[in-house]
């Protein structure tokens, strides 16, 4: 990283537009791009102590769903609990098929089951009383 930002320094001097990024993810760079960033070894200093820092203080709240997730409901699902929490959180998802529908949801205190399994093993007195009668 450091190579990058001594070689673009040169290239300012030399007068040349070319500017190398720094080694980056590709969501990252897609980033950094459109929202023409400065990314200098001092700006990623901070974020990355930010994100260390994020990483260490933030609760993490854990979904499991049934099936895949869109990349919009993920959007509105973040964007739903930082703003009911007022604080960033940060989002960790699996796939569980065996859950049929729903998901479960584990924060740093509880488990929460919004599932239909949950909800159909819960459910058994009713199917109990619908087999009787038939």
């Amino acid at each position: 990283m450091l190579d990058k930002y001594v070689q673009n320094n040169i290239r300012d001097q030399e007068g040349v537009d070319f500017k190398d990024r720094a080694e980056v993810t590709s969501n990252l760079a897609l980033l950094v791009s459109e929202n023409k960033l400065d990314v200098s070894v001092d700006t990623l200093g901070a974020l990355k102590k930010w994100l260390v820092q994020l990483q260490d203080h933030a609760p993490v709240v854990r979904f499991t769903f049934a099936s895949d997730p869109t990349p919009e409901f993920l959007h509105k699902l973040v964007t739903w609990l930082r703003s009911e929490s007022g604080q960033f959180v940060l989002i960790r998802y699996g796939v569980q098929p065996s859950l049929a529908a729903g998901c479960l949801l584990y924060t740093p205190a509880r488990r929460y089951d919004f599932t239909l399994r949950r909800h159909l093993l819960e459910s058994n007195q009713i199917f109990g009383e619908v087999l009787h009668r038939v």
